[in-house]
């Protein structure tokens, strides 16, 4: 006898008759039946009676459904128990970000080591952001530029090079290295709905005191390069590992020589909310990840990867 075989039962003596319990608990007729009967002779009891079209519970029966009411509201509330346990466990982070490579890829990764901890992504500007950090909302942001609030940190968290990737039929493709200002007048290409990271571009041209001639914001820039129209922008760790991966066919990256022309991700949270475990573990674990795809020169895999420890990230 199983819990499912008490429901059928108590479904029966409800409607009393066999087609209408099966209709409602979506089995065939049949099938009830079958399970009626074999419940009976396990049991060694008679449950039900035919009195003209309908059946009527017996004095067994009806001890049964007392019985077997109780059993089933034990093990739901039993159940809501136990999901209760689940959530207190489940450890739900809610943060954002204008970053367009790591972030995400490292938030999946981590999730799959550790199950319990849950990451909701909140979209929005940067300005929002903020208001959500200094309130409550988010537990932490990860931002292109340092966000200058009296009511919250800002700490770098990776700091690299940048590249601009040009075709290698582009005037640019002979040199290893390139300022800002030689890019004056040029076309600068990014990926759409990517206002935050047109504005780190153009800040690093208002340092040079430069500007590009126009700016195309297009679904998938690298097309573009590859026909030799403009140049993009690209953290160098990410253009060797598609240089590494041969994703890049045509197209050369060019060190910016710049000091101000950096990629960095600035970790932000309010100063009346300390990072707890979980953050820092997770954020120990993306200077991990950073760290070892600028050795590996490419972005790992997970399962090059393994956890040592509470969260340390070591190459396998």
């Amino acid at each position: 006898m199983d819990l499912k075989q008490i429901s059928y039962i108590l479904t029966i003596a409800k409607t009393g008759n066999m087609t209408q319990a099966a209709r409602k608990i979506h089995i065939s007729q049949s099938a009830l039946s079958q399970s009626y009967r074999n419940l009976e002779k396990e049991l060694g009891l008679t449950l039900f009676v035919s009195s003209g079209r309908s059946l009527e519970l017996t004095e067994d029966g009806a001890f049964f459904c007392e019985k077997g009411a109780e059993l089933l509201n034990q093990a739901e509330e039993f159940q809501n128990m136990l999901n209760q346990r689940k959530f207190q466990h489940l450890q739900n982070m809610n943060y954002y970000t204008n970053v367009v490579d790591n972030c995400d890829e490292t938030i999946l990764q981590y999730q799959a080591f550790f199950p319990d901890i849950h990451f909701e992504r909140v979209y929005g500007t940067t300005e929002q952001a903020v208001d959500s950090l200094k309130s409550g909302g988010l537990d932490f942001a990860l931002t292109l530029l340092k966000i200058e609030d009296p009511h919250l940190c800002s700490e770098c968290l990776i700091d690299e090079p940048v590249v601009i990737l040009v075709s290698q039929d582009s005037r640019f493709a002979e040199r290893s290295s390139i300022r800002i200002a030689e890019l004056d007048g040029e076309t600068l290409t990014i990926y759409q709905n990517a206002e935050d990271l047109k504005n780190l571009f153009l800040w690093f041209f208002a340092q040079a005191g430069a500007a590009p001639s126009r700016i195309l914001q297009l679904y998938d820039p690298v097309i573009q390069i590859q026909r030799n129209t403009g140049f993009i922008f690209m953290p160098q760790s990410t253009y060797r590992c598609f240089k590494t991966r041969h994703t890049l066919p045509n197209c050369k990256g060019i060190l910016v020589e710049d000091s101000f022309c950096r990629r960095r991700v600035f970790l932000n949270y309010s100063r009346q909310r300390p990072l707890g475990p979980v953050c820092q573990a997770y954020f120990s674990y993306l200077r991990d990840y950073h760290a070892l795809s600028k050795k590996e020169c490419c972005l790992p895999e997970q399962e090059r990867f393994a956890v040592s420890g509470e969260y340390r990230l070591t190459v396998r």
